[in-house]
């Protein structure tokens, strides 16, 4: 069978920061002449990975269209690619991100720009499977043919991705995450998402005015925030997750055996910084949060992108922090490999 290589793309916008992945991808054509196309991966090389940025966004809550634009093409020219060039790719946006009055438009306008792109907004059961890949719990659960559950903790959302024995058996998105309070440099706060109010309230009764908690508060904020994400893990959800739920809940008695995390405040629970407030919000508060859970530390925490994950008949790294980003682009690509003869007239991306 003839192989093909393609220049493909991960552009992920969340809620905090926005990263660059760009990875070259060997593919065959498994299917007969007369079938739908159906490619397989055969080779995935991550070839080039931008710095993590903030994300940019106005004080009225939307994305900053053209200085975002300005910020991934200048990775494209520091990792010498031509948009032209670039076979295929995906932008996911995510969290916070894409809730901002003007997230589609955006990212519509960054497709035509930056390459033949499938624009995704992602949505929280498909976000959280993508993350799933990315941290390597899909090739850990396959490795060992048990159930691991990632949780892609970000900016605004922990997604959940249930993997048995390498199959996906359940999704889930909370909206809890670690830049829901922003702050400054000394842990002031400076903005409160709704969900990050919501919380707040809950904590210290209705009415609170997030900019005025201190920093032992935000500690509480954080400690909250931290049971209501283990809440999800164990199905038994207080009315505060409940409301705070963006789907439906993870499969009911079925237990991982192995938990991984992923997304910033993921990294920071697998190292912790001495400043609690270098993000500029409560990320940091919240991994450490976690660390200190006690229902959490009777779980078997792993961290499969300390090793390589062998998963079929390649091997890769993965990737903690922007779980999403390099995945995005090979399944982007893969979506739409099976429905490009059908859609191409209608000239409509696969969200």
């Amino acid at each position: 069978m003839k192989t093909r290589q393609l220049l493909s793309v991960g552009i992920d916008i969340g809620t905090t920061t926005t990263q660059v992945i760009f990875s070259r991808l060997e593919l065959v054509n498994r299917a007969a002449v007369s079938q739908v196309p159906r490619y397989e991966f055969i080779k995935r090389e991550i070839s080039w990975q931008s710095p993590v940025f903030f994300t940019p966004v106005d004080k009225q809550g939307g994305l900053k269209e053209a200085e975002l634009k300005t910020l991934i093409l200048a990775q494209y020219q520091a990792a010498g690619i031509a948009p032209e060039s670039v076979d295929s790719g995906a932008i996911i946006i995510t969290g916070e991100s894409a809730k901002t009055r003007n997230a589609r438009p955006a990212v519509m306008a960054l497709s035509q720009s930056l390459g033949d792109f499938v624009v995704a907004s992602a949505g929280p059961h498909l976000e959280s499977v993508i993350a799933g890949h990315g941290a390597g719990a899909q090739a850990l659960s396959a490795q060992r043919l048990c159930r691991v559950l990632n949780i892609d903790i970000g900016g605004g959302t922990s997604n959940y991705a249930l993997f048995d024995a390498g199959k996906v058996s359940g999704t889930a998105c909370l909206n809890v995450g670690g830049r829901l309070l922003e702050t400054d440099g000394q842990g002031r706060v400076v903005h409160a998402h709704q969900p990050g109010q919501m919380i707040a309230d809950a904590v210290f009764g209705p009415g609170t005015c997030a900019r005025s908690l201190s920093a032992g508060q935000l500690t509480q904020v954080a400690r909250r925030m931290a049971e209501l994400i283990v809440e999800v893990i164990d199905g038994a959800l207080s009315p505060l997750a409940q409301r705070l739920m963006q789907t439906g809940l993870l499969p009911a008695g079925v237990k991982p055996e192995v938990i991984t995390l992923s997304g910033g405040v993921g990294e920071c629970y697998r190292h912790q910084p001495a400043d609690p407030f270098c993000f500029s919000d409560i990320g940091p508060l919240l991994a450490t949060a976690l660390h200190e859970h006690p229902r959490l530390r009777e779980m078997n925490v792993q961290f499969p992108g300390a090793n390589r994950a062998r998963h079929g008949d390649w091997r890769r790294r993965a990737t903690r922090f922007r779980s999403l980003v390099a995945p995005s682009g090979w399944r982007g690509f893969s979506y739409r490999c099976a429905t490009c003869r059908w859609r191409s007239r209608l000239m409509t991306p696969i969200c």
